[in-house]
Formats: C-alpha cells, structure tokens, sequence
C-alpha cells in the first residue's frame, strides 16, 4: 500500500491520493475488476485507521473488533470502460463519517480522479461493533457515542439499514461451487469482503458461458458494472465447502443477485448491476490509438 499518501485528516474526515492503478488490479481481460476495487477502496479506509482515523485503536482490542454489515458500491462506467494499465490516473479518495447507532455507524468513501475531481466511484459502507466472543453486537464506548453523536447526520443513508431487496433464489438458479482457500483469508482468518465479491464474479462467467443467463454470452468481466449491494449475513473460512448462487431478475436483465451458502445457510447476498453490450479491453483500445 506504499502508492497510498494520507493528505489530511480530521475528527469525520480524511483525505488519501493513490498514484495509479497497479497492475496486479486488472483481471484477464485488461478491465480494472470489481473485486480489486472494492480492495483498493478497503485500503484506502485502512491506512488512516491505523493512523487513529475514528479512534479505531481505541474501539478495537483484544474483545472487540469491527466487522462490515452492509456495503453499497456504485460505479463510474468510465473506470471499466477506459481505465487500463497504462492510465495515469492521479486517484483521491475522500472518507467520510456519516452517522452513528449504538453497535453500529455508517461511513463513506469516495473515489475521484484527483486533476478533474470526477466521481469515479462511491462506497457506502455499515459498520457494526461486535463482542469476539460471543459475535454479537457491542456498544461503542461513550466517550465514541459523545464525539460523534454530535456530528451524526451529514448525510441519512436509509439503504445501508435495508435488508437487500432481491428475491429468494428460484428453483433453477445457477450454483457454483467455490473451497475456501487459505489466501482468499484476511488478518480476520475469515473470507475477505472483496473475496465475496470474485466469488460471484466467478459464478457469473461460469453461469453466462453455460448459456443460464439471457442476454450475457461470455465472460463476465467483459460487461461493464455500475452497481453492487452487498450484506454480509454469516463468515466463511479456509476449507469451506461455498454454493455460489445466482439469478436474474424477470423484470430487469441487466440485474443479476447472488446468494453464497455455508452448508445451506447464507452468509452472503448481493444485487448487481451490468450493462447490456460487451466492452473491448481499454488495453486494445489503447494500442489501437497508439497504432
């Protein structure tokens, strides 16, 4: 995370420029993959809460941590559509505290192209305070609850408290099965949040290219997506035997939910949103223009 740089910092705020994209974000189809930005947004919160960011030592020991609940992550189409390994792209991502419950706060990060100021992409985010122990939810400490009770609501974000809205999986949805590998963990020795994310990534080109879904042939990556709704319900870790599900909406075919299952129990839900038309690889693009 060396590209990271913290350029200010206050009680609800923080500021973090990255320089460039590297390479290892890009999938096998020269696009900047959805799941690398969920982790490059990830990152970027991480830094200044190891610097102290919403006293995030002080809400975290050895019986308590922060888990994420809820994740809403909507998309520039730019950042598939153009964005290649040759962009120099000057990114700045803008943190912010939005409000705050007893076991839980919302929170907001932005990402933007730091020479024009284009919002490239938004992360909505709900965090909730749990017991290690027992895995159940904990109240922040008071002197947490006083600092930013009084700055709660710069900005309601009613989704992130919605339970996500998609159907239950029909009869004939699609499953993939995924085994929990060791380097699919985070420093939780869980499934990280964005591993979830390729997960269904996964499940998606393995159900296109098995002709499940109606107008999507190929492999996902190609279709440019401009919306993710995320709960995170239960844990997974290495070992674990997953059901990928998914399915696409009757009555919008550019919606395509997920559901991932621990022996029959769900632990993860997503909604999706893709656009219709395949896009070349900006990596073609690009060597096209230079041609």
């Amino acid at each position: 995370m060396s590209h990271c740089k913290i350029q200010s910092m206050e009680n609800d705020r923080a500021v973090i420029t990255l320089h460039g994209v590297p390479y290892a974000e890009f999938d096998r189809t020269g696009h900047w993959s959805i799941w690398t930005i969920a982790k490059t947004l990830e990152a970027a919160r991480l830094i200044p809460f190891y610097y102290g960011f919403l006293h995030f030592h002080e809400i975290q020991d050895d019986c308590y941590g922060l888990v994420v609940r809820k994740q809403v992550l909507r998309l520039n189409p730019k950042l598939h559509q153009t964005t290649c390994m040759f962009s120099k792209l000057m990114l700045k991502v803008d943190l912010q505290f939005l409000s705050l419950g007893k076991t839980s706060y919302s929170f907001a990060a932005r990402l933007k192209d730091a020479d024009t100021g284009e919002l490239l992409a938004e992360n909505f985010l709900k965090f909730v305070r749990i017991n290690k122990k027992t895995r159940r939810a904990a109240e922040f400490p008071s002197f947490f609850q006083e600092k930013y009770g009084r700055i709660d609501g710069n900005e309601k974000v009613p989704f992130l408290d919605e339970r996500n809205g998609s159907s239950d999986p029909p009869l004939d949805a699609y499953i993939y099965n995924v085994r929990v590998h060791r380097s699919d963990t985070d420093q939780n020795s869980h499934v990280n949040q964005s591993t979830y994310v390729k997960y269904c990534m996964d499940c998606a080109t393995e159900a296109a290219m098995n002709k499940y879904y109606k107008n999507f042939d190929s492999d996902m990556c190609m279709y440019t997506t401009t919306k993710w709704e995320m709960d995170y319900i239960g844990e997974s870790g290495a070992g674990d035997l997953l059901d990928v599900v998914t399915w696409q909406s009757n009555d919008d075919a550019r919606i395509i939910s997920f559901s991932i299952q621990l022996n029959k129990r769900e632990i993860f839900r997503a909604t999706s949103a893709f656009e219709l038309h395949k896009q070349i690889s900006p990596v073609k693009r690009y060597r096209n223009a230079k041609l």
